[in-house]
């Protein structure tokens, strides 16, 4: 609710005159929108580290559990059976010791390259980008209907689709179905709108 009463009271200042970023609408030489200036500045300067970090945690855990699952895929198809074997404790501890140092290293170095990508990419992102509008259109036809619409109605699919012969189902998954394919269109239809043809949903 607050939210919505911002955006309204907002809209309100200039009408149709309103700019993506209602900042702009004001005068330079406002001392309080200045004031508001600095603040949203430094918000986002300090929000970065704090979006970067579970970027790259769930990207970090993304890529581990990849590799397990395509190991996990290479055992099936390989059918290979892993003997059972007398292990000397020892030998793994001294073994695991030695080999400390080079993984936590590799993990180090793996941190700074996966935090220097996200950066990078955020940076580049923002150059390239002229309105804020355009950043709001885009996350919301993507990340908005995926978030949303489509892993919902997905979710939902693939926990009872074993359940159409029943009647408290059939007809709820039949719906979810539904919402899946128009939400799928929805977001490819106005992501490529935003994408390619940024000028019709952006503010001046």
């Amino acid at each position: 609710i607050l939210t919505f009463v911002f955006g309204v009271a907002g809209y309100l200042v200039n009408y149709d005159g309103t700019k993506g970023n209602i900042l702009l609408n004001f005068d330079e030489s406002d001392k309080f929108v200045n004031m508001g200036r600095l603040g949203s500045g430094i918000t986002l300067t300090l929000a970065m580290p704090m979006i970067c970090l579970p970027c790259r945690e769930s990207f970090l855990g993304f890529m581990g559990k990849y590799r397990a699952w395509r190991e996990e895929r290479k055992q099936k198809r390989l059918g290979e059976c892993l003997p059972l074997v007398v292990i000397d404790t020892a030998y793994i501890e001294q073994d695991s010791s030695n080999k400390e140092e080079p993984l936590q290293n590799g993990m180090d170095l793996l941190h700074n390259f996966s935090s220097l990508v996200i950066i990078s990419t955020c940076y580049i992102a923002a150059v390239s980008t002229q309105r804020v509008s355009t950043v709001w259109s885009y996350v919301g036809s993507s990340m908005g209907f995926t978030v949303a619409f489509i892993l919902p109605s997905a979710c939902y699919i693939k926990l009872f689709q074993n359940e159409f012969e029943n009647k408290n189902h059939s007809s709820k998954l039949v719906a979810a179905r539904l919402l899946l394919v128009i939400s799928v269109l929805g977001a490819v239809v106005c992501t490529a709108q935003t994408l390619f043809f940024p000028n019709s949903t952006s503010l001046d």
